[in-house]
């Protein structure tokens, strides 16, 4: 038998060998096992750290959409603001206004608050740039053009993409803004397909200072990580940042999309997610991809692969040694192994709590420091954290935050429905809404609540953000009641360009007031001239129309004069009631006013070259309604009331004198030139001013060769009776007489003249000449009628005071310009400061419009001003200027009118009637002036002479109630003269009713009024009954020296003397004579 060791070895070998098998495959099984959980925990740590990118992805998308939807809501702001779009229509209209410029810096200025927007531009229609802040503005960049023409033809709201001009200036984006008349909104602009933008604001925005910032923020540590913003261009990928560690400015990055290993350009493809390649920098990376909605851009946030697994690297590490290990020390492997599994475990949870402790440290910080309250809570609305801000604001500590929920901030009456906002809120993960919350001391405030549902791996939180909106309601009623006021104010101004009558127009503007303004009631009322100074009510509009007949209120200082439109008509000023119930002046009124709802008014006043004669008064049914921005703007509106009815009232008294002017000129002018006599005007010395036609035609000479001519060369200087009628005149102011003159010819005529000598208007001493040839007619009485002056300075002003202003002082000044500034000369003017001559309360105006005729050098319209003469009293005059280069010099020619000459003309007018009256009355000839209906207007003596109708009273009657005997022949002529025509008869026939017969020689013609109407006849009529009955009698010698030679025809001597004989008395007569051979023959004898 074989020793016991030998049969034991092939066991122990056999043992060994399960043993090394065993162990084997217990070290295979451990491996293995290792091996799996080593993969899972890889694939573990990997994604942590892709959700931690996402997490990071998302939130850097997130503040770039809410950085773009606050742009946007800026532009929506502008777009709806009916304050922003009346300043910028205003602008427009007249872009080089300092008012409206400042009151558009005023709205805009406040936009570009910090670093939000770079500049802000205004562009008109035709893409015309009209403001610009700061004023070097890129107003003339083409593809900002472009987007302006987008906006007017579209009228969109739109925000661009990135750009930049040239590579050396920074990139901007524009955000385009249309602006619509009354403030529409871009849904109302697409329901009115024809409406068009009135201008278009571009916000330019700096990119790098205030939207990159927020893709640098990287809110845990990490030497590698970055967010990166890109968008397509063709076949590239543009990377619009400066991300980490790259020196290239913005958008200088460019990657092909067909390197399909870097990641950037897998979003050109349209991936969304995480994916790891290799960046622009050929470094490993591990990167996620999100889009940005609306932009077109995306996000790409990525960290160094080597940094993002280090931990895994670690882990690589740990289980080399730990295989190591087991295989070297066996015997204590599972236990070992198990305990370093454990310490693994315990290190790798530490890792992940250290990290995510640093970030919500640093998530704590950004909370903490934040402007807006920030509050923490359970999905049961508990309050677990709030920052600094929200414990300043509400007053609580955190510790009774944290013993309240989110619900117990609002007033109790608004919990239900805000209860109902959590509840809809955990449907739809998000809520943004304005309300009322409460703070410890029990005051309220409005707040804009932003709620958003969050999901962490410990629950279900609420986080909300809390900003005090008090200042922004504040500021939102105070331009409702400034809106309020302007649109009252451009209704009322569109009332006032088109008013024709003072009663509409007060009547209108109290309605728009009422309507517009949304004021309970508006009444205007007049002062009265009588001692008591009642206020009469003119107009009114409202809801209590029976208060105002029991006011009766007054000017005085006393009780009912006291009161808010009593004192403001006696001081001139604004006066205001805030309260009604507790303001002593308005106790007369004080319970009528509260039985009708009224709480608070005002009192504007109407004004009139410095006398208040009203006022315009406003009631509304709030305490304090009138603030000062409101009641500075109802000012302006009162100030333009006030001028509107100036000038109604100024433009009716203009036409009623320009009427009468007319008329009264037409009158002299038909008498002037219609008169069959010659009629002159002249000067005492002898020189003649003016000749009618007649004179003309009397004397053979043109008007203008009479007046060359003067005294001297139309009057016989041999005749002595001329110089006897000059002195005569110059001694009693008038004179008639026979005077010789001379024709063109030479021939000389005898003349009745009728002299009369008058002062003008202006000062200056004229004659007036009646001139009637009598050479054929020395058996008729008197000449014809004077004649009225034809000038039309009896009626009008003086001309227009006209100066030259250079460097602010007097180098020009015209005669009527020293007249009125009651200067000797101009001397006495010139190089005079301008300034001196005005009011000081003017200096200021003055000097901004000659800085705008000399720097704008545009004209300043028509403008009524107070100007001082030179002994300091003042004159109120209309003045205009336009600039004006004077001798090199830059400067202004200033024309001015002095407004008192409209009442001088009413002055003229009746002089000018008077004188027509006395020029009728006293004519030489038979004249009458009939109406229409052929009743006496006037009429002179010489008519009442010749008609024998004695000194009865002619004027207001009937022609024919004093000639009834006037035959249908007449009538039909005067009638044909009412009818435009003039009539004139040489010789006529008149059978009077006592049975006489009288020849005429006559003439009718029609006379106009202002507007050119006939307004009646006149009629010229001489009396020829005597020479009608000398040539009768002459007819009758001449037939019967005709007989007496046909009786005598032997007689030859007797005969021819008797032809003589009737040729001296044909002659005689001023008929040709009949036998002209008698003349020769005697001549010849």
């Amino acid at each position: 038998m074989p020793p016991p060791t030998s049969a034991r070895a092939p066991s122990r070998i056999s043992g060994n060998l399960w043993l090394a098998l065993g162990a084997s495959l217990i070290i295979t099984l451990l491996i293995v096992a290792a091996a799996f959980v080593y993969h899972g925990k890889r694939e573990n740590l990997r994604r942590t750290i892709w959700r931690e990118l996402d997490t990071l992805a998302d939130f850097t998308v997130r503040r770039v959409v809410e950085w773009r939807a606050e742009r946007l809501n800026d532009g929506r702001f502008l777009m709806r603001t009916p304050a922003v779009a009346g300043a910028i229509a205003e602008l427009v209209k007249a872009p080089d206004d300092p008012a409206r410029r400042h009151a558009a810096l005023e709205l805009l200025e406040p936009m570009r608050a910090g670093t939000r927007y770079q500049s802000v531009l205004i562009f008109g229609p035709g893409r015309r740039n009209v403001f610009a802040i700061p004023s070097d503005g890129d107003a003339g960049d083409p593809e900002l053009l472009a987007n302006v023409a987008h906006a007017f033809g579209q009228g969109d709201l739109r925000l661009t993409d990135m750009s930049r001009t040239d590579a050396n200036r920074p990139i901007y984006m524009d955000l385009i803004v249309p602006v619509f008349a009354g403030g529409r909104t871009v849904s109302s602009v697409d329901t009115e397909s024809r409406a068009r933008p009135i201008a278009v604001i571009v916000l330019r925005i700096n990119p790098e200072q205030v939207l990159f910032p927020l893709l640098r923020d990287w809110p845990t540590s990490s030497a590698t990580g970055t967010a990166a913003l890109a968008r397509r261009e063709g076949n590239e990928m543009v990377i619009l940042n400066t991300p980490r560690n790259q020196t290239e400015p913005p958008m200088s990055l460019r990657l092909r999309i067909d390197n399909e290993k870097l990641p950037m350009t897998k979003a050109a493809a349209g991936y969304i997610g995480v994916y790891e390649g290799v960046d622009y920098r050929g470094i490993p990376v591990v990167s996620t991809i999100r889009h940005v909605p609306e932009a077109g851009w995306y996000i790409l946030a990525k960290m160094d692969r080597a940094e993002a697994y280090a931990g895994i690297r670690r882990e690589d590490l740990t289980a080399a040694v730990a295989a190591t290990v087991l295989l070297g020390c066996f015997a204590g492997g599972l236990v070992v192994f198990w305990r370093m599994q454990q310490q693994r475990v315990l290190r790798h949870t530490l890792g992940v709590e250290q990290d995510a402790r640093r970030v919500a440290e640093r998530l704590a910080l950004v909370t903490r420091y934040a402007n807006d309250c920030i509050l923490l809570m359970d999905d049961r609305l508990r309050i677990l954290e709030a920052n600094d801000c929200a414990l300043a604001t509400y007053g609580y500590s955190l510790a009774e935050f944290q013993a309240m929920t989110g619900v117990d901030l609002s007033p109790p009456e608004l919990r239900e429905s805000l209860q109902l906002e959590y509840d809809q809120l955990r449907a739809s993960g998000s809520a943004r809404l304005e309300t009322l919350h409460q703070r410890k001391d029990g005051t309220f405030f409005p707040v804009e609540l932003s709620l958003r549902y969050a999901e962490l791996h410990d629950g279900t939180y609420v986080l909300a953000v809390v900003r005090d909106i008090t200042d922004r309601k504040h500021a939102e009623v105070e331009l409702v009641r400034a809106n309020r006021a302007l649109r009252t104010i451009s209704e009322c101004n569109q009332v006032l360009v088109r008013a024709t009558e003072e009663g509409n127009l007060l009547q209108q503007i109290c309605k728009q007031v009422v309507e517009f303004g949304g004021y309970s009631m508006a009444w205007v009322g007049y002062v009265s001239d009588t001692p008591d100074r009642t206020v009469s009510v003119v107009a009114q509009e409202g809801v209590a129309p029976e208060y105002l007949k029991r006011l009766r209120i007054t000017a005085t200082d006393d009780e009912r004069g006291r009161g808010p439109t009593g004192t403001c008509i006696r001081n001139g000023e604004v006066a205001v009631c805030r309260n009604m119930l507790d303001e002593p002046r308005f106790a007369p009124w004080r319970e009528l006013a509260l039985q009708r709802g009224f709480h608070s008014s005002i009192a504007l006043p109407l004004r009139r070259e410095g006398q208040t004669f009203g006022a315009l008064n406003i009631y509304s049914g709030d305490v304090d309604a009138f603030h000062p921005d409101e009641t500075k703007l109802l000012l302006e509106l009162a100030d333009d009331l006030a001028y509107g009815i100036t000038s109604l009232r100024s433009r009716d008294e203009r036409r009623r004198a320009n009427a009468n002017l007319r008329e009264s000129e037409e009158r002299f002018r038909m008498l002037f030139e219609s008169n069959m006599d010659a009629v002159l005007l002249a000067t005492p010395d002898g020189r003649y001013l003016a000749a009618n036609p007649a004179a003309s035609q009397l004397f053979g000479l043109t008007a203008a060769e009479i007046c060359a001519a003067g005294r001297a060369g139309l009057i016989d200087h041999t005749d002595p009776r001329g110089p006897a009628l000059v002195a005569e005149r110059a001694r009693t102011g008038r004179a008639r007489g026979e005077v010789r003159f001379l024709r063109r010819d030479g021939s000389a005529f005898e003349a009745e003249v009728s002299t009369v000598m008058f002062t003008e208007h202006s000062g200056q001493r004229r004659c007036s000449l009646i001139i009637r040839d009598i050479t054929q007619q020395r058996r008729t009485e008197q000449a014809l009628r004077e004649s009225e002056d034809r000038f039309r300075q009896a009626v009008e002003t003086a001309p227009d005071a006209i100066f030259v202003q250079a460097g602010g002082r007097f180098a020009y000044l015209n005669p009527a310009a020293q007249r009125l500034f009651g200067a000797a000369d101009a001397s006495t003017l010139i190089g005079r400061s301008v300034l001196e001559r005005f009011a000081p309360e003017l200096h200021e105006v003055i000097q901004e419009r000659i800085a705008q005729l000399l720097v704008n050098r545009t004209p300043v319209g028509q403008m009524e001003e107070t100007w001082l003469r030179l002994d300091d009293t003042s004159v109120d005059v209309e003045v205009s200027a336009v600039p004006f280069t004077y001798e090199g010099e830059d400067g202004a020619l200033v024309f001015a009118r002095d407004v008192t000459q409209r009442k001088a003309a009413e002055n003229a007018i009746r002089e000018s009637e008077e004188r027509l009256r006395l020029f009728i009355e006293h004519a030489p000839a038979a004249l009458a002036m009939f109406d229409r209906d052929m009743c006496y207007i006037n009429a002179s003596r010489r008519w009442k002479q010749d008609y024998r109708l004695g000194d009865q009273e002619l004027r207001g009657a009937c022609h024919y109630d004093i000639f009834p005997e006037i035959t249908a022949a007449w009538r039909e002529v005067h009638r044909r003269g009412l009818a435009g025509e003039i009539i004139r008869q040489e010789e006529d026939r008149f059978d009077r009713a006592d049975g006489s017969v009288q020849w005429l020689r006559w003439e009718v013609r029609p006379w106009r009024d202002a507007l050119g109407d006939v307004g009646g006849i006149v009629i010229f009529t001489e009396d020829i009954t005597e020479r009608k009955q000398a040539e009768t009698t002459l007819a009758a010698q001449v037939d019967e020296l005709q007989r007496w030679h046909q009786a005598t025809f032997g007689r030859e001597s007797r005969v021819l003397e008797l032809k003589r004989e009737v040729n001296e008395l044909l002659r005689a007569s001023g008929a040709p004579t009949r036998y002209p051979s008698a003349d020769q023959e005697g001549a010849v004898s």
